[in-house]
């Protein structure tokens, strides 16, 4: 999403500002956040998800259901980003072939992070919304998976996960106050998640005027109404019944 503040994508929030100062990186990216969906947000935790892999293996894998098969024949390999593969044109040494299979599967770290990185596939599994629906997934899996191993009270997997999740995860919030939070909401009987995704209704990708946003792909709201979004949100979160109708209509579509 495109920041008019940062004149840059929102991406880049958490970057800028640790540039800056060490510690502003969660102050500038929750300002960015807070413009999009006009809520507060109070904490922030940020990890590359390449780092992810350490995690899912310590947690055994994760279940992931895959919606839809996909081939995806340009995965970029590791560490071949230069390679010049003997004057090949098209670099194609640079990349290999990774595929996924429409159901449910038990993925390690290596396959989990194929399966979120993937940028090139063929038809809708090759679009941005689609690669973000695909990390949601694999958060999901992981934050079952991590409640399922805390409330099995093993001391000696606490103190492996606390250590991997301090080495590991960036947040500015302290360990009391993770333990509040998971005692008196994660944990309860009753504890009920509502996940709002803003989906391509809330968003189109520029085809003018491209200059203005430095040549990068980029999302703004519809018809630059950023007020839809928070209306949105403001009404999932209250759950109403009717939230849908709240969806913007495009100009072209009036």
């Amino acid at each position: 999403v495109w920041s008019e503040a940062l004149n840059d994508k929102i991406n880049s929030a958490y970057a800028y500002g640790e540039a800056k100062k060490k510690g502003a990186g969660f102050i500038l990216a929750k300002a960015e956040v807070q413009t999009i969906i006009g809520q507060p947000v109070h904490y922030g935790a940020a990890i590359n998800f390449d780092q992810f892999e350490e995690l899912i293996d310590f947690l055994g894998g994760v279940e992931i259901n895959i919606e839809s098969s996909f081939i995806d024949k340009e995965f970029p390999i590791a560490g071949r980003e230069n390679d010049l593969c003997v004057d090949d044109p098209e670099y194609k040494c640079r990349y290999k072939t990774v595929s996924f299979t429409k159901g449910i599967t038990l993925m390690d770290g290596q396959t989990t992070l194929n399966f979120v990185r993937s940028r090139y596939a063929l038809g809708s599994e090759g679009t941005d919304f689609a690669r973000e629906k695909r990390q949601q997934k694999v958060i999901e899996a992981i934050k079952n998976k991590l409640i399922a191993l805390v409330k099995k009270l093993d001391l000696n997997q606490y103190k492996k996960l606390y250590n991997l999740m301090d080495k590991l995860v960036k947040r500015n919030i302290d360990n009391q106050q993770v333990a509040i939070i998971l005692k008196n909401i994660v944990f309860m009987k009753n504890f009920k998640q509502e996940k709002i995704v803003l989906s391509e209704d809330f968003f189109i990708n520029p085809v003018t005027n491209l200059e203005r946003y430095d040549g990068l792909w980029v999302l703004t709201p519809i018809n630059d109404d950023m007020g839809i979004i928070h209306k949105y949100i403001d009404c999932r979160l209250i759950q109403k019944s009717d939230c849908e109708q709240l969806k913007p209509k495009r100009k072209e579509d009036s």
